[in-house]
C-alpha cells in the first residue's frame, strides 16, 4: 500500500491572522509488481546506456574524428558528447540511489514501538528519484533528437535554432533591464494591495504570466484604477508591441536565412542505398553484407565531387 508523508505549519500572526501551510509527500515501501518491472528493465537499461553511451560511443566517436584527421577530444567537448556523460552519469547515480538507500520499517510494525520514525526523507527521496528518471528520459529524448540531424528538415531546424538562439542572447540584453525595470514598477504600485506582487519573486512570477496574456487585470483596477491603465498601456506599447515581437522576428529572420542557405533539393541530393548501409552499419557488418570497406561511400561521394569539379573547370576552358 501507499502512505503520505505530510508536515503541516500553521502561522497565527498578533493581529489573529492565520496562515496554513501543507508539504505531502506520497510514497510507498513495500514492493510492488511496478518495481518488480522496473528492476528488469533496469538490466537492459544498463546494457543501453552504459554499455553503448559509456564504452561503443565514446571509442566510435573518437576513432570517426581522428579517421577524419581531427583530434577525439572533439566529441568529449562537444554538446553531444556533453549530453551522453550526462546521460551516463544520471544514470549510475539513480541506480546508486535505489541500491544504497535503505527502507524504513514499515509505519504498521512501528506502531508499538516508542520510538517516533519519520519518512520524511524517505518520502522526499523518492520525489528526487523520480524527478531525476524524468530529466533522464529528457536528455535520452534530447540525444535522440539530435542523432536525427541526418534528415533535411531535423538538420536545418538545429541550424534554425543555433541561429535565433545566438542573436536573441544579445537581444535580451535589452530586454532583460526593460523586464526588471517592469517588475519593480509593478512591485511598487502593487506590492500592499495584491498577492501576486507582494514579494520580489511573485512580481518576477506575475511579469512572466503577463507576457503569457495572463493577468487578473480586476484586482489591479480595485488597486489602483488610474495607476492600471497607465501600466497596462505601457506594458501593451512597450512590451507586447515591440520587445516581446522581436523575438519572433529574430526566428523568423532566422528561418529564411536557413532556407536559403542550408536548403537542398532531395531529387538530386539524397543518400544512395551503399550509402545508407554504410551509416547504419557497423563496420565488420557492412563489410560482409556488401564486400566494401567501411566509410568506402564517403570517399566515393568525394571523389564524384572532384571529379564534377574538375570537369566544370575543364569546360570553362574550353
Amino acid at each position: 500500500g501507499g502512505y503520505v508523508s505530510c508536515a503541516l505549519l500553521l502561522e497565527i500572526a498578533p493581529s489573529g491572522a492565520s496562515n496554513m501551510n501543507a508539504v505531502l509527500y506520497p510514497f510507498h515501501l513495500a514492493k510492488t509488481s511496478g518495481d518488480i518491472t522496473a528492476d528488469v528493465l533496469d538490466i537492459f537499461r544498463w546494457i543501453i546506456i552504459v554499455a553503448y553511451f559509456c564504452l561503443y560511443k565514446v571509442w566510435r566517436s573518437c576513432e570517426d574524428y581522428t579517421v577524419e584527421g581531427q583530434s577525439g577530444l572533439r566529441y568529449v567537448l562537444s554538446l553531444a558528447g556533453f549530453l551522453d556523460a550526462c546521460v551516463v552519469a544520471l544514470f549510475i547515480a539513480l541506480q546508486y540511489g535505489k541500491l544504497a538507500k535503505q527502507r524504513p520499517v514499515e509505519p504498521m510494525s512501528s506502531s508499538t514501538s516508542q520510538n517516533f520514525v519519520s519518512y520524511s526523507r524517505w518520502a522526499a527521496w523518492e520525489e528526487m528519484q523520480v524527478i531525476g528518471e524524468a530529466v533522464l528520459l529528457m536528455l535520452l529524448i534530447l540525444r535522440y533528437c539530435m542523432l536525427l540531424r541526418f534528415f533535411p528538415s531535423v538538420y536545418r531546424f538545429f541550424i534554425l535554432f543555433q541561429k535565433s538562439v545566438r542573436v536573441s542572447l544579445y537581444y535580451l540584453m535589452i530586454f532583460v533591464p526593460i523586464g526588471l525595470s517592469t517588475v519593480f514598477f509593478a512591485n511598487t504600485l502593487y506590492s500592499p494591495y495584491v498577492e501576486g506582487y507582494s514579494t520580489w519573486v511573485k512580481s518576477g512570477m506575475s511579469f512572466v504570466s503577463s507576457l503569457q496574456n495572463v493577468v487578473d487585470i480586476d484586482a489591479l483596477f480595485k488597486a489602483s484604477p488610474a495607476w492600471t491603465f497607465a501600466y497596462s498601456l505601457y506594458c501593451y506599447l512597450v512590451l507586447f508591441c515591440f520587445f516581446v515581437n522581436g523575438f519572433l522576428a529574430i526566428t523568423a529572420y532566422a528561418y529564411f536565412e536557413v532556407e536559403l542557405t542550408e536548403h537542398s533539393d532531395p531529387k538530386y541530393n539524397r543518400w544512395s542505398r551503399d550509402q545508407w548501409l554504410d551509416w547504419a552499419l557497423v563496420g565488420p557488418i557492412y563489410r560482409r553484407v556488401t564486400g566494401k570497406e567501411p566509410g568506402s561511400s564517403r570517399k566515393i561521394g568525394l571523389e564524384d565531387e572532384e571529379d564534377g569539379d574538375d570537369e566544370e573547370a575543364s569546360d570553362e576552358e574550353d
